[in-house]
């Protein structure tokens, strides 16, 4: 990859701003490609030089735009990748379980193939996450890598966006992320959007952001700074994670809400190392669900197979039944008429006697 070749790049419109930097088309021949313009204030240029060299090398980054450029080593800070078009998933709060399943563990597929590639996020949210494709069923596409509180960060607003980080990295302010800080971190915020996916709503913290609401009224709709210990001492205040409905759950819905909750911990020692890890235990209940309906339908045709042996016997049977009771009937058909033709013979014989006995008689008494 050239850095320079970031210098001559003719930037458009911009298609948004966030609380690192502002994204805008490239003009001409490369319409197909963004261009993100860092505050250099908001990121830690280390981290991102070192993140995004490792994105760029990713021969097979699915789910994630292709990095084309990217300069951290002078101002402006940028990142050219290919453009990515989709819905963002943060309309599709509430969605049915069994499809938001789907979404979750692609979703687990493309976060772990960059965390095996030490590619870490650090500010996931349903805002950086599209759904390319017509149905809810979309295939996810994740944006925006490195754009949040991690490192040696001067200054960013995170805004409504703080509610979806884990609490240490709040308290920390993203500071130190190494040692498998920043993988347990992207874990929580996997666990957050997997959560409010299916529920729409968070699952813990509801008492502040509720109490931060009612303030930004009073205040007149200005804005009002995220107070991150309040909103981490309303997390621990509640540390429960209470799904919603679970009339007629199935027992792989119920397991990959173990999963979950497990990415959910306040205590970062009971989460997952990382999202590897999760896709693998995904993997690993796939596998497993994989194996019991194979044999589940191995059990099934058994059974079939039983049932038309004890059919096929119980036909046999009745055909054997139905054979004797007939040759039993033939036999007596013949019995009966041997018997019907004796007697028969016999009364031919008794009627000859009687014709000749009455012949002699009129022979003896005729004049």
């Amino acid at each position: 990859m050239n850095d320079e070749s970031l210098d001559d790049v003719e930037l458009g419109v911009s298609l948004g701003a966030g609380s690192a930097g502002e994204v805008f088309e490239v003009v001409g021949r490369e319409r197909e490609r963004v261009v993100k313009r860092f505050n250099s204030l908001s990121i830690d240029r280390d981290f991102q030089r070192r993140n995004f060299s490792r994105l760029a090398s990713l021969s097979d980054a699915h789910g994630i735009p292709r990095v084309v450029a990217h300069r951290f080593d002078r101002p402006p800070y940028m990142v050219m990748t290919e453009r990515a078009e989709g819905r963002p998933l943060s309309r599709f709060g509430g969605m049915k379980e069994a499809a938001a399943w789907k979404v979750i563990r692609q979703l687990a597929e493309i976060l772990g193939h960059a965390h095996k590639h030490g590619v870490y996020h650090g500010h996931l949210h349903p805002g950086n996450v599209l759904l390319a494709g017509e149905s809810a069923e979309g295939v996810p596409i994740v944006l925006d890598f490195g754009a949040g509180l991690v490192g040696e960060v001067h200054h960013i607003d995170l805004g409504e966006n703080a509610a979806w980080c884990a609490p240490e990295q709040l308290l920390s302010a993203g500071r130190p992320w190494g040692e498998g800080r920043l993988q347990k971190w992207d874990v929580f915020s996997f666990g957050l959007i997997a959560y409010w996916l299916i529920n729409d709503r968070l699952p813990r913290g509801l008492g502040y952001l509720k109490e931060r609401q009612h303030q930004i009224t009073r205040s007149g709709g200005r804005p009002v700074p995220f107070d991150f210990q309040a909103y981490v001492d309303d997390l621990h205040h509640t540390p429960a994670v209470v799904w919603g409905a679970s009339f007629s759950l199935s027992k792989e819905a119920r397991l990959y809400r173990e999963i979950i909750d497990r990415c959910l911990a306040l205590n970062p020692s009971e989460r997952p190392v990382d999202l590897r890890e999760v896709r693998n235990q995904f993997r690993s209940l796939e596998a497993r669900f994989a194996l019991e309906d194979a044999e589940e339908r191995v059990v099934k045709e058994r059974l079939k197979q039983k049932a038309k042996l004890f059919g096929a016997r119980t036909v046999a049977a009745c055909l054997g039944i139905s054979f004797l009771g007939a040759t039993y009937y033939l036999v007596e058909y013949f019995r009966r008429t041997y018997f019907f033709q004796n007697k028969v013979s016999e009364l031919d014989q008794v009627r000859s006697e009687e014709r000749r006995v009455g012949k002699k008689c009129r022979s003896r008494w005729s004049p």
